[in-house]
């Protein structure tokens, strides 16, 4: 019996999930210039120093991440907590919800950075949704 689509989606998610794992463990799993990434395990972002002559966002999951494997083995691209990342490419950092530069965390379900007390909110709701479909 062929898969439905909701089980070739959920397989390419579980797919994307493993996959970046392997990329962050092969870079070496912490962002070597941030202290406090390392002491608290904050979920981590690829970075690239030198920039990049692609847009990611045109790409699919694993397609993006067989490219960042290549722009990491040329040299280009490093981790880095997304606080780190936002400081450095001139963005704003501190909760997505509530704006505060409390200590913050990924949500493990959509990746949403939170200060824990807007996470702990937000990780039912989105659990929740994601269990439906939505």
């Amino acid at each position: 019996m062929p898969f439905t689509v909701e089980q070739r989606r959920r397989w390419r998610q579980l797919e994307y999930r493993e996959r970046r794992r392997a990329l962050i463990r092969e870079m070496g799993g912490k962002n070597p210039a941030c202290h406090y990434c390392r002491l608290t395990g904050v979920a981590l972002e690829f970075e690239h120093p030198k920039g990049r002559d692609y847009d990611p966002a045109k790409m699919d999951r694993l397609t993006r991440l067989r490219q960042y494997r290549s722009d990491w083995r040329a040299g280009n691209l490093v981790l880095a907590c997304r606080s780190c990342n936002a400081t450095r490419n001139g963005r704003e950092t501190g909760c997505e919800v509530c704006g505060t530069e409390r200590e913050l965390v990924h949500c493990e379900t959509c990746e949403l950075l939170a200060c824990l007390e807007c996470l702990s909110h937000h990780e039912g709701e989105c659990k929740r949704r994601h269990r439906h479909g939505e």
